[in-house]
């Protein structure tokens, strides 16, 4: 598999608009991307060609982290061990995804992730 950051372009915003929660969220993504925020990558090799956007985020007191923000396409056994090799050649130790499929967070867990928390919501 092979990957590339790009520049916000109108086809990584179709295929991550059915991964992002909401209108809203995807805005925000795309903010970020194009303010430079957040990275945008483009993963070939893949069932099809995917979108992911990660971003580091720098806490004041502790190490970097590496948050999977959002990823298009159904290939997360070649996706996870990829961002991890990220992370790894990043000097980045600490990696976060938010998941809502149980079963991506099994795939993420034969990996090695350990699920942190629960988030539960009302009137949404």
């Amino acid at each position: 598999m092979n990957a590339h950051q790009i520049g916000w372009c109108d086809e990584a915003e179709k295929g991550l608009d059915i991964a992002a929660r909401s209108p809203e969220e995807m805005e925000s993504i795309k903010a970020n991307v194009k303010a430079g925020k957040a990275q945008l990558w483009q993963m070939q090799g893949t069932q099809k060609d995917t979108y992911l956007v990660t971003r580091v985020e720098r806490p004041p007191h502790g190490e970097r982290v590496l948050v999977l923000v959002v990823c298009q396409g159904s290939d997360a056994d070649l996706i996870i061990p990829w961002c991890m090799h990220l992370a790894e050649d990043s000097g980045i130790k600490r990696l976060r995804a938010h998941i809502e499929r149980d079963g991506l967070v099994r795939k993420f867990e034969r990996f090695g992730w350990t699920k942190k928390e629960t988030v539960i919501a009302h009137g949404w």
